[in-house]
């Protein structure tokens, strides 16, 4: 089951979202509209940023800081968005990095579907495999948060992702998720 998470669908007419961003040191409440040509205002002093939408397409949000929006694509890719600022895209290590989790594919080497270990606490059990659309629904990236603004340095700040009931942390362009001792941890922000 996701948690805090927002299917954002463009085609939907009025679907909005709506985050805090760090702009000049100042906490502004910045409103995301697709009904209104995927542009972001802040109300408090009239900017006006605009940006091209086609990144936002079939991502799920799990998460947002400092003007980052943490998102998944499709195959349950993780990556930070940064949309007023500057559009800056930054990948964070795959899914398949991630101990309890295996690529399955087809014959032509083609990625079809994922393998995950559903008792992590025993390292031999089984792999069961999913579908990419039932992935989302089951485990993976329940939420994402940064140590720091990634603006000031894309490569020096600590990814945090709550991974099904485990927390795991990644550096941007280290390689690999690091699940943190295997107990229980959830979420108990709710806004």
């Amino acid at each position: 089951m996701l948690i805090n998470c927002v299917l954002f669908d463009l085609d939907l007419a009025m679907r909005q979202l709506l985050y805090c961003a760090d702009l000049d040191l100042a906490m502004r409440q910045l409103l995301y509209c697709a009904s209104s040509k995927a542009t972001i205002r802040d109300y408090l002093e009239n900017f006006h940023f605009e940006f091209d939408s086609t990144f936002l397409r079939e991502k799920l949000f799990i998460g947002s800081q400092y003007g980052f929006v943490a998102v998944l694509d499709q195959y349950s890719e993780p990556s930070l968005f940064n949309p007023p600022l500057t559009g800056d895209i930054i990948s964070l290590p795959s899914i398949t990095t991630v101990q309890t989790v295996r690529p399955f594919r087809s014959a032509n080497g083609y990625l079809v579907s994922y393998l995950y270990c559903v008792c992590i606490t025993n390292p031999e059990s089984p792999f069961e495999r999913y579908a990419f659309e039932h992935f989302q629904d089951i485990i993976l990236f329940q939420k994402i948060m940064v140590s720091s603004n990634p603006s000031i340095s894309s490569s020096s700040f600590v990814a945090a992702a709550l991974i099904g009931p485990n927390l795991a942390i990644a550096m941007p362009g280290k390689g690999r998720w690091n699940l943190l001792e295997r107990k229980c941890y959830m979420d108990i922000m709710f806004r």
